[in-house]
């Protein structure tokens, strides 16, 4: 069983991870030609998208034959000091934070088939993207974050989109939680809660009300998790 207060836990759901597998395979079947088949994962910060990805390309990758390879749209930020600088960093998360230009350049990489990739990769540690790490081009690419679907969708990727969802409440526990295993040993956490509160007030409501949460009835599938971090059901879209 996974603990409720543990943000990084993997869900314990394996025949909703099967089930949401088969849906996607499904979804991509006609997916042709020398780019990856292309799966997007999206919803709430802290919602544990990276978990789910982790298990899901698992699960692709035993049913399938193929490679599977994650990418989290993170790597894609721009750096703080640029955002501080265009007067940003409170809308660290939302669209205008990304380099826009960078991820649609890697994106025509993967259209054209490229046979090796760079990713840009993200530390919630240091908040930036410090290191790099090259990919052969797989046989599934799962693409991350909450800022996914929309540049995919301009550059005419065809894509299965997820919409991991879960109650918002459970959700902001699972942030605060995230927030104070990444501090330091003997970190004031009274005085830092304050600072991730105002984060959450004044950067992830917002972005989640006018963004990410418009993602939901656009998805493919919609997959909620309980307050316990468990798949506890599959949506898929009708029509």
């Amino acid at each position: 069983m996974v603990s409720a207060h543990d943000p990084h836990a993997a869900s314990d759901s394996p025949e909703l991870i099967t089930r949401v597998a088969a849906l996607v395979e499904a979804r991509t079947a006609a997916q042709s030609g020398p780019s990856p088949k292309l799966v997007v994962i999206t919803g709430s910060v802290a919602v544990g998208k990276s978990t789910f990805a982790a298990a899901l390309g698992a699960e692709l990758a035993r049913r399938s034959g193929l490679s599977v390879e994650v990418v989290a749209t993170d790597g894609f930020l721009r750096s703080e000091e640029v955002l501080s600088s265009e007067g940003l960093l409170e809308r660290k998360g939302f669209p205008e934070s990304y380099d826009a230009a960078r991820f649609a350049a890697f994106l025509g990489e993967v259209e054209q088939g490229a046979a090796r990739l760079t990713v840009p990769v993200y530390s919630h540690r240091t908040r930036s993207a410090d290191t790099q790490r090259e990919l052969a081009l797989p046989g599934w690419l799962l693409i991350e974050g909450v800022y996914a679907v929309q540049p995919i969708r301009a550059a005419g990727l065809d894509a299965c989109v997820i919409y991991l969802d879960a109650e918002q409440a459970d959700v902001r526990a699972w942030y605060f939680a995230r927030r104070r295993t990444l501090r330091d040993p003997g970190a004031d956490h009274t005085a830092l809660d304050v600072l991730a509160l105002r984060a959450w007030e004044d950067t992830n409501v917002p972005n989640y009300t006018a963004h990410i949460s418009l993602q939901r009835a656009v998805a493919d599938l919609v997959v909620v998790k309980g307050a316990d971090h468990q798949l506890i059901e599959v949506r898929p879209r009708s029509g």
